[in-house]
């Protein structure tokens, strides 16, 4: 066991500075020890540093946690934090803690030291630097509970602590809670003994968790610390397990703290947590047995819902993929009934992180879509979804859908560092997927150039119908219609005399909606759907047309002026000229793709696809360059064969240009430090 270091002073003395009027006035606490604290006093003073001081301080203080416990928001989708209030949030309450300061003050200076309450006030004194998050202040306050208030011999003289010269017992640190019955009735029980569980958070918060462990073994093998503060050292020696990641621990050690709840709510909390934290530890069924228990306690839906989720997910009876499918199958039936209609996105994610256990991203990205579509007023749930169907998509190398995810998370709701990282790979996808849409785009058009006429001819009327009828507007330029010229026409008006609401009506109901049909078309259901790119973004979504090819809309969307058969055709390269020009924009876009796939995104793998893309489809040479980033992602892949040869061809190819010379020596030509080596 490691020693904990001590302090040792004698006792303390109070030097008051007090204000003008009372500069020569001596107060009660200056006037210790000049008599006798007979017991009537002793009776007044209890009486008045309880009910005027004590009562008010402690009761501001616990409203400060209540408050701070109300304004949690729990995620039970991931870890809880141990605790259900933050230190950042009392922390805000500054001038109430200032508050609960200055009446522990007032209360010491005001009465005699000598009564009952002294040593409660400092203690709600150093828990109120805790709150404030002053924790050197508290430690210090803490340390001198621990010291001002240890036994003393008869005449005054403080005892050593931990030995047995004078009668102390050797191991043992804490203060013996023998009182008699009218000091339980009349008075705390000692402070002394609270101030080292408090002294043991304040020691995890600063990081000193060697010294809190010592702190905590003393205390658990001392023969005097009291039966009612057992509990409490559970909690801290959990919280100490939890702060180090050492899950299982902190869970056996939280289960035997489960009597320091205040509430039902906060142990079904508590329960919950356990149930995490033996998941963590792949203790799977005493994960199921706490999180039965925590149902079984809870007064919060979101809880009750999220531990049915993670019940059916802990249940691992037969083979892996025999429980993940019997799993996902309840998980299914479950979505499906009324009572978890606003819960559908927790159980489509919970359904795709069980694909995902197994690797079956297709099936996870399918589910992780389903939630993503219960909008709820929880953001972090949809966040959380967008977030997960994001990186998988970036982690495949899938790009286009990467950024289309990321655009749709509310980073404002995000811990920094992950809004940080979002929006970083926010600028550098929208980048490269500009580059992999010109190449789509332009192959696109090459590959409807080479139609037939007559088919190219249909798939384009057919795309401007499509595209026209989206807009809102008929095959012809200008749609017939009774109304003056430009005024859209009114579904809602009828001839019809019968006084009824519209909506009362069915049969106006059913030819105003055929209206609305004929004049707009099938409407996406968005907002802003007057918008062109909302247009073209539902018309993606179109199935395959008869000749089995999409109707692909992104061909035209920056397409300017009336939507017409002519503008269209004007875009395709239908001249050797036009086909130049597509080409080399499909040319300049895979180069550029290679460099940002190496310098942004250190994607290896796409280089070397995106290399032999190029290869592929223009046959003459790269430039150095462009070899050179190949090699180098070759050899970063482990492909030495492909390396050498891309090496050989700069060799042959491009003998004293920058990159051969890099590639050949593993020195830059060009560094101002002959002797430094390449570097990535």
């Amino acid at each position: 066991m490691v020693a904990q270091s001590l302090h040792a002073q004698l006792g303390f003395d109070l030097d008051i500075k007090k204000p003008e009027p009372y500069d020569n006035r001596e107060l009660k606490a200056e006037k210790t020890g000049d008599k006798k604290l007979k017991a009537h006093k002793r009776f007044l003073q209890n009486m008045t540093t309880h009910y005027n001081y004590f009562f008010n301080a402690n009761t501001k203080l616990n409203e400060i946690i209540d408050r701070a416990k109300s304004a949690q928001k729990e995620d039970y989708a991931s870890l809880l934090p141990f605790y259900n209030y933050s230190l950042d949030v009392t922390a805000a309450d500054s001038a109430l803690l200032d508050s609960v300061i200055a009446k522990s003050k007032t209360a010491i200076v005001l009465h005699d030291l000598r009564n009952d309450w002294v040593d409660n006030m400092y203690m709600l004194w150093g828990a109120s630097y805790y709150l404030k998050q002053q924790y050197d202040s508290a430690y210090q306050m803490f340390q001198f509970i621990n010291y001002a208030f240890a036994e003393k011999e008869k005449d005054g003289f403080y005892r050593y602590i931990g030995s047995s010269m004078d009668g102390n017992k050797a191991t043992s640190i804490a203060t013996e809670e023998n009182r008699s019955l009218p000091k339980k009735i009349l008075s705390e029980p000692p402070s002394r003994n609270d101030a080292f569980i408090w002294q043991v958070r304040t020691m995890i918060q600063q990081g000193a968790i060697p010294e809190a462990g010592s702190l905590i073994a003393t205390l658990k093998n001392d023969p005097v610390f009291p039966e009612r503060l057992k509990g409490a050292l559970e909690e801290v020696q959990a919280y100490w397990f939890y702060k180090q990641k050492i899950w299982d621990s902190s869970a056996h050690h939280l289960i035997n703290a489960l009597g320091e709840a205040k509430t039902k709510q906060e142990r079904a909390r508590w329960e919950y947590l356990a149930a995490q934290l033996f998941e963590r530890s792949n203790l799977f069924e005493q994960a199921k047995d706490y999180y039965t228990k925590s149902i079984g306690h809870t007064t919060d839906p979101v809880m009750d819902i999220y531990a049915r989720l993670n019940l059916i997910r802990s249940n691992k009876e037969g083979e892996e993929n025999e429980a993940i499918d019997r799993n996902i199958a309840d998980l299914i039936k479950m979505a499906k009934k009324d009572k978890y209609e606003e819960y559908r996105d927790a159980i489509y994610s919970m359904a795709a992180q069980m694909e995902l256990e197994r690797g079956n991203f297709g099936k996870a990205q399918e589910y992780l879509m389903m939630a993503s579509k219960y909008k709820t007023e929880d953001v972090q749930a949809s966040n959380r979804a967008y977030l997960q169907l994001a990186d998988l998509s970036y982690d495949r190398h899938d790009y286009k859908n990467a950024v289309s995810f990321y655009d749709s998370i509310k980073i404002e709701n995000l811990p920094t560092a992950d809004a940080e990282r979002i929006s970083e790979r926010r600028e550098i996808l929208s980048g490269i997927v500009a580059h992999i849409n010109i190449v789509e785009r332009q192959d696109s058009l090459q590959r409807i150039a080479l139609l037939p006429e007559n088919e190219r001819t249909d798939y384009i009327k057919r795309l401007v119908r499509q595209m026209r009828r989206q807009q809102g507007l008929k095959e012809e330029d200008v749609v017939k219609t009774s109304k003056k010229p430009g005024e859209i026409p009114d579904p809602f008006t009828s001839d019809q005399k019968k006084g009824e609401w519209y909506f009362y009506n069915k049969t106006l109901k059913s030819s105003g909606a055929a209206t609305f049909k004929q004049v707009w078309g099938t409407r996406p259901n968005v907002d802003n759907w007057r918008r062109f790119s909302d247009v073209a973004a539902e018309l993606r979504k179109n199935e395959l047309t008869n000749s089995g090819r999409p109707v692909d809309t992104a061909l035209f969307a920056d397409a300017e002026g009336p939507i017409s058969y002519d503008v269209f055709l004007a875009r395709l390269p239908l001249t050797p000229e036009a086909l130049k020009v597509s080409n080399d924009s499909i040319k300049r876009s895979l180069i550029s793709l290679i460099g940002m796939y190496l310098n942004e995104l250190e994607d290896y793998q796409s280089v070397t696809e995106t290399y032999e893309e190029l290869r592929r489809r223009f046959p003459e040479m790269p430039s150095a360059e462009v070899v050179g980033q190949a090699y180098y992602s070759y050899n970063k892949l482990g492909n030495a064969a492909k390396a050498a040869e891309l090496k050989k061809l700069l060799l042959e190819n491009y003998p004293s240009q920058r990159e051969t010379i890099i590639v050949a020596t593993g020195k830059d030509p060009q560094s101002t430090q002959p002797s430094e080596e390449v570097t990535k």
